[in-house]
């Protein structure tokens, strides 16, 4: 037993002082990729209860990236953010007397490695944010070979992480990450804090559903850019196309021109039901985006398997389609316009309002918060 759960405890002189906790982050050159708005909402949500500083590990050079996975006989990836500098801030911040760091990405394992040694003579217990489990999002992208050999370098390398010691506690972002997570570190104490919906955009009383494909979100990583090239191809090939395409503006220009897209900036979401494509064809993350299309009243197409986290509702098969191939679309969307539309927007409105309060970025922060309580200053491993 840990006793209550409070952010403050007593300080020498009577009074209660506030948690004091590191969050380690990556530094990122995409200010709307999902991490960073993750983080963003986690911190605020973090910072009402406790004191929190921030340490950004810095993106490294290639030539400093192997010859950190050769020096440290780690993956290259485990090298690629963090270095001698960030690590001495960090092991700064741990002899200052600081209670709690939190390492917010897989990819920051041998940083917190580093500094374990460190952290047990001060008790200072370790948390990590999984953000993705890189060995089964590897498998899922590449395929074949590859994905196999990919899988077992990084599944060991996870499982090195989870299962050592490393961290006193562990959060990730799916139920399914969840799930790999708790089997590759034989470990029972994971917490889900996933990404919260946005603010929900009205339906007006009247709105139709429109035959329009909206993209939107982030493209900036190679795995979903290869897959937002795919699906530009594929479409730019069906005769006739099943909709009209819109395009916000992170979707890259060439491959917007290439579908003949309008622009979804200036388009009013709340006057009809459209359709939101998730073109990603790897399993990894996706309830951001998914949760955005929802929030933005538009029924969720996809290549990847994005329900598993909507389950808590029985509406998740028919507001979160999931397709086989780009001839799929057109069916789906037939479907859809089948249903009598006062039904359809009732049972939609019905699904966007059990969205945003199970994904409320409250009830999800709150999960973090409990995880960082429970493991509390003075309970790191002996």
């Amino acid at each position: 037993m840990t006793g209550p759960q409070t952010a403050h405890e007593t300080a020498p002189s009577g009074k209660e002082r506030r948690l004091r906790v590191l969050f380690v982050q990556r530094s990122s050159d995409t200010p709307q990729g999902g991490d960073v708005i993750y983080e963003k909402r986690m911190l605020a949500a973090l910072r009402e209860r406790m004191d929190v500083e921030v340490i950004k590990a810095n993106r490294r050079s290639r030539g400093a990236r192997i010859a950190g996975a050769v020096r440290h006989l780690a993956l290259p990836d485990q090298t690629a953010f963090g270095g001698d500098g960030e690590a001495g801030e960090i092991a700064r911040w741990i002899e200052a007397g600081g209670d709690v760091v939190v390492f917010s990405h897989e990819y920051l394992d041998l940083l917190a490695r580093r500094l374990r040694p460190l952290a047990r003579a001060r008790s200072v217990p370790f948390i990590s944010i999984r953000h993705n489990v890189t060995s089964d999002l590897l498998q899922s992208f590449l395929g074949g070979a590859p994905g196999a050999l990919a899988r077992a370098a990084w599944r060991a390398q996870e499982r090195g992480a989870l299962r050592g010691g490393l961290f006193e506690g562990v959060a990730v972002l799916s139920l399914r990450d969840k799930a790999l997570v708790r089997e590759i570190g034989a470990r029972e104490d994971v917490v889900v804090a996933a990404p919260g919906a946005p603010p929900e955009a009205p339906l007006a009383p009247d709105a139709p559903l429109l035959r329009e494909l909206v993209i939107g979100g982030s493209f900036d990583w190679f795995a979903k850019r290869r897959d937002i090239v795919r699906f530009a191809d594929e479409y730019s090939r069906l005769s006739p196309p099943p909709g009209r395409v819109l395009v916000e503006s992170s979707a890259p220009a060439e491959l917007a021109a290439q579908m003949r897209a309008g622009d979804a900036e200036g388009v009013d979401f709340t006057a009809a039901m459209r359709f939101g494509v998730i073109t990603d064809r790897f399993t990894a993350g996706h309830k951001l985006k998914t949760s955005a299309y929802l929030q933005s009243n538009c029924i969720v197409l996809s290549f990847a398997d994005v329900a598993g986290d909507f389950q808590f509702d029985p509406r998740v098969r028919q507001f979160i389609v999931r397709l086989g191939g780009i001839d799929d679309i057109g069916p789906a969307m037939d479907r859809l316009a089948q249903i009598p539309i006062a039904l359809l927007r009732a049972e939609f409105l019905g699904f966007k309002a059990e969205v945003a309060r199970e994904l409320a970025w409250p009830k999800q922060a709150a999960a973090l918060e409990d995880l960082i309580l429970r493991v509390g200053p003075g309970r790191a491993a002996a």
